[in-house]
């Protein structure tokens, strides 16, 4: 159900234009070739006559603190840590309802949003 367009001259040019490149030579003269693996081999460098340095062995914290990027990324995990757990021991009460909102349309009962696991956990006896 697709139509055709009409050929129109510009398209038989392109379509002359691709046809005599398709039929083209497109490998590069040997001279060509032969000035860039010289140019190549120059800009290599020389091996090193020494063997490589050993990596030292760092320090555990040194290693984690810089699979996180360094001093700036472990700050960023540290103040990440520091509000998560503020805000899990004691949220705010918008926060609360929110989750007892949204617990109770899950079908999880939260009790009103009264109870606290907390108080279990400290209770003596």
């Amino acid at each position: 159900m697709t139509e055709k367009p009409e050929d129109s001259g510009a398209d038989m040019g392109l379509a002359a234009f691709f046809a005599a490149e398709k039929s083209s030579d497109l490998t590069p003269p040997d001279d060509l070739i032969a000035a860039v693996l010289r140019d190549a081999a120059a800009m290599q460098a020389a091996p090193a006559g020494g063997a490589a340095p050993r990596a030292g062995r760092g320090t555990g914290f040194g290693d984690i603190l810089r699979a996180f990027g360094g001093w700036q990324g472990g700050l960023v995990l540290a103040s990440c840590l520091i509000v998560g757990l503020s805000l899990g021991y004691t949220p705010p009460d918008i926060l609360r309802d929110l989750a007892s909102d949204m617990l109770d349309t899950a079908g999880i009962s939260t009790g009103g949003g009264a109870y606290s696991p907390l108080e279990d956990m400290l209770a003596e006896g």
